[in-house]
Parts: C-alpha cells; structure tokens; sequence
C-alpha cells in the first residue's frame, strides 16, 4: 500500500473534526477547508512518486492517472461551456438598440441592484438615473447623481439627510473620488421614460454554474428589446478540492461541503450588465472623474428647492397627526421636522393634546403617539418648559406607563421639567420593563439633578437586583449617581457590573455642578437646548 496514502486519511481526519461544530469553529478560523487542496493533490502525487520508484505496484498509478486526468477533462468542458454560452449570448445581444436622450428621455431602472444603478450614472454621460420604489409616499421613484465640491459638503449635512437625501461616496477602481458622491432622493421622473428591467435565472450545474439575467428595456413610446447578461465560474485548470464545514450566520447553521474552486466570475457577451445596457441605449462612456469640472460648474440638483417642498410634505402630515392621531403616517412622513424645531414650536401644545388623543386611541396609535413624543422631544427649550404642566398631566393620564408607550428622547428630555416632572420618571422607572427605556429614565433623572437625589438609594437598590445585566442601564446610573453627588453609589454600581474601564473613567468628572448634557448614555444621547430661560 502506498504511504501517500496517509494524505488521504488526514484529509478524512481534518473533515471529521470539522463537522464536529466545537472543533470545527476553530478548524474554520485557521482556513482548514482549504488544506484539502494541499492534501489531496499531495496523495495522487505521492502514488506516482512511489510507484515510479517501484515502492508500489505501478497498478497504482491509475489512480492519480483517473484524478488528474479526469479533472482536465472537466475542466475542459468547463471552459467549452463558457465559451458556447458568451457567443450565443453576444448573437443574441448584437444589433439590439433603443436610442436614448438623457436631455428628452428619463431613464428608469427597475429589478436592478444598486451597483448597477451607480454604475450607468457615474460611468455614463447620463445625468440622473431612476429607481422604481415602493412604500414611499413622497414618490413613487428615487433619482441617483452625481454631485460635486461644495453641493457633497451640504448633502452631507444632518438636515439634509434627515429629509432624505442619502450620499455615497465614488469609487473608479480602488480609488474613492475626493471632493465626488453620488446621492440619491425621491423624485419622480418629468420626462417619457426609458424602463430598463431584469429578472435573474440561476442556472445550476457542475460543470458551469451561472447567473442568467434576462434584460428588457422598453419606451414608454413604443419600442422595446430584450438582451442577455450573465456571470459564470468555470473550473480552474488545477484540481482544487476544497472540504471542510462552516458556520453560515444567516440562518444560524452549520453547514459541511465538498466543492472544486473555480475561476473569477467572468462577465460573458463581452461586457456586464451596466455595460450591455448601455451599449443598448448608446450611451456614452464618460468616467466621473472626467466630468467633475462640469458637475461642479452646473447647478446640479436644487438642494434649498427639493429642502422646501420636503418640509412642506412633512408639516402638512404632521398638522394631518395633530388633527386625527389615528392617520396612518410614519417616520418617513415626516422626514426633516425634527431639525427644525422653529417650525414645532408654534404646534407644541397642539401636538401635547394630540398625544392624549393618540394614548386614549389605544395599540391603534402606538406607533403616532411615538412619533408625537420624538418630535415634543425636539422642541426649542422654551417651549419645552412652556407643554411641561400639560405634557405631565397627558403622561399621568396613563393608566399603566409601559415602555412600549414612551419614546427614549423624550423620557430624557423630563428632567428639563423641574421637580414636577419627578412623579413621572418615578413610575417610568417603576412600571416600565425596556431596558433602553430603562436607561433613558435614569437618564431623565440625570438630567432633573438634585430633586431626584431622594430616589438614588432606592434605584441603586433596585438596579443591583435586577436579573438583567445589560450594560447600558448601570452606565447610566452611574453618570446619574456622579451628578446627584453620590460617588459611593456610583462606585458600588461600577465595582457590580464592571465592564469597560475606559468607558466609565469618561464620565468620572461628571458632578452636581455638571450641565444636563453632561446627562449621556452608552448609546447615542441626543443634545438638547438647555439655555437658560
């Protein structure tokens, strides 16, 4: 018998201990799928060694003889496959054309992904690229493209993105395009459109498995075609078993495979989909880079316009939820309010009685009632402390404070409210069981300061007893316990739950003397307005 073929009982070996997922989690970080690679070949190479030397019955040699040559047969037909699949899909695309106008035509892109769409607008002389949506009130479609210079700067501004806007940034080959985004909005289209749509096939198979993309591209006036796009791996010419298990997360499984490596996904017909598509439509290849001079001179989108009749939409939503707190609207229906708080000042005792509505409306209304605290929580200071009393009273009109009722910014910003503001973050804290409601309230009391200094022995208490150790809640009460003065509190709450050093040694200077704001949480903790009033 061969030696060689120990190879073969390792490679046995090293499978074994990965199906076994405690062993195999470790396997799988120091690559052990691909030892087989190194393993196998190693055996078939080993039996032609030895039988060439005559340590084994030159018999043997079939074996390596059946693997490699065998495998080049595959490999073979792997390639022969490819190449019948690109000539027949370049004759199926060749002298199929729409001709298009970005300066007359919109182009649509529909059942595409996103690179596909950031590709034609920063790759083609095309100014705006269109993306069928669903579930947007704003419009049925988002408009991708290209800014530059000063236009990047203040899409990236947070006011921005809130009524929004969403920026990337560009990349032509490795290199990200300094001073360049692409961004998108809602927009519908204005001119007749172009709509480019897809469907994907996979195609499986062991000699070539492939992505089929059949792609239509229609005029809203009449003409359409259909093309061909698809990527597909062939086997590489060199035998490359890979064997081993691996923990997919996605479905928090373990999964075990055997599989030859193949080559880079090649793009056939010639080129990829952005590229068949736009050869269709005769578009020009124009790099953004090349065209940044040009993007920067021209007015590009009219940010202050598309800014105005945003809020405009989400005022008139927002008087909508004032009116009938049952409407259904969402976050996305009002989009940019909260950085404006000149504009909710005029509504805010408005939007407290609406709040009473919408608690009285009950589950009905839940997700309202939220969307009415976040944006109470927004308020200007004074007109904060002006809704205080009435906001109180709404608050305990509630017959039981579940913290699926309460929305975190606004459980921090009661401490703003003075000492009357002490009964509700009482029974927040009493009757709520989220735990990051529970932070916001410890939170709230951080922020209220010396009047909540006789609730600190009984929340220390309570907060050490509890089955949750989570830790945002124990950070929390330690910046409260620093600003009400009790340092042994805050120290005993340290020494119970520890965690990270650094993170506690941030807020250590924290005293009674300290700002509200100093009032900060281990997850993000708005700013607000604390001037004095």
């Amino acid at each position: 018998m061969p030696r060689s073929l120990w190879f073969f009982v390792l490679t046995a070996a090293v499978f074994v201990l990965q199906v076994i997922p405690v062993t195999g989690v470790f396997l799988m970080f120091v690559v052990a799928p691909f030892w087989s690679i190194a393993t196998v070949n190693a055996g078939f190479l080993g039996i032609v060694i030895e039988a060439s030397r005559g340590s084994v019955a030159r018999v043997w040699m079939l074996a390596p003889a059946l693997w490699f040559g065998g495998y080049a047969v595959a490999a073979t037909l792997s390639h022969v496959e490819l190449a019948r699949l690109d000539t027949e899909i370049r004759a199926h695309n060749s002298g199929r054309s729409i001709p298009f106008s970005g300066e007359s035509q919109a182009l649509v892109v529909a059942g595409q992904s996103s690179s596909d769409r950031s590709e034609l607008v920063k790759s083609y002389a095309v100014p705006v690229v269109f993306e069928k949506v669903s579930g947007d009130g704003r419009a049925s479609h988002r408009a991708y493209r290209l800014g530059a210079g000063e236009t990047c700067v203040r899409l990236r501004q947070r006011g921005v993105q809130a009524a929004g806007i969403h920026t990337y940034g560009i990349f032509e080959g490795r290199k990200m395009l300094q001073g360049m985004c692409l961004f998108w909005r809602p927009e519908d289209p204005q001119l007749p459109a172009v709509t480019v749509s897809s469907r994907r096939d996979e195609q499986e198979g062991i000699l070539l498995p492939a992505t089929l993309e059949r792609i239509a591209i229609e005029d809203v006036r009449g003409p359409s075609i259909a093309l061909l796009s698809a990527e597909a791996s062939p086997l590489a010419w060199v035998p490359m078993p890979v064997i081993g298990c691996t923990l997919i997360s996605m479905t928090a499984s373990w999964e075990c495979f055997a599989s030859f490596m193949r080559d880079e996904p090649r793009h056939l017909g010639g080129a990829s989909k952005s590229e068949i598509v736009a050869g269709a439509l005769g578009l020009e290849r124009s790099p953004a880079s090349a065209r940044r001079a040009s993007i920067e001179a021209s007015q590009g989108v009219r940010i202050d316009a598309f800014l105005a009749d945003q809020i405009s939409v989400s005022v008139a939503n927002l008087d909508r939820l004032i009116s009938d707190p049952t409407q259904k609207l969402t976050i996305h229906d009002l989009r940019g309010l909260t950085e404006r708080p000149d504009l909710l000042a005029p509504r805010a005792a408005a939007m407290v009685d609406a709040l009473g509505r919408a608690f009285d409306a009950g589950p009905q209304a839940q997700e309202r009632a939220l969307l009415l605290q976040q944006h109470l929580a927004a308020l200007p200071a004074r007109d904060f402390l002006r809704s205080g009393d009435a906001l109180i009273s709404v608050l305990m009109a509630l017959r039981r404070m579940e913290s699926e009722q309460l929305q975190f910014e606004l459980i921090v910003r009661l401490g703003d409210l003075g000492a009357p503001a002490l009964p509700v973050l009482k029974r927040a804290f009493d009757e709520g069981r989220h735990v990051s409601k529970g932070a916001a309230v410890l939170l709230g009391f951080c922020r209220l300061g010396m009047p909540a200094a006789g609730e600190a022995e009984s929340i220390t208490a309570r907060l050490l007893q509890a089955r949750e150790q989570l830790p945002d809640r124990f950070y929390a009460a330690y910046v409260l316990m620093r600003r009400l003065g009790r340092t042994d509190l805050a120290e005993r709450i340290r020494e119970a739950r520890g965690g990270w050093e650094q993170t506690y040694d941030r807020w250590s200077s924290v005293a009674p003397e300290s700002p509200p704001n100093a009032c900060v949480g281990f997850f993000a903790t708005p700013t607000f307005e604390t001037a004095p009033i």
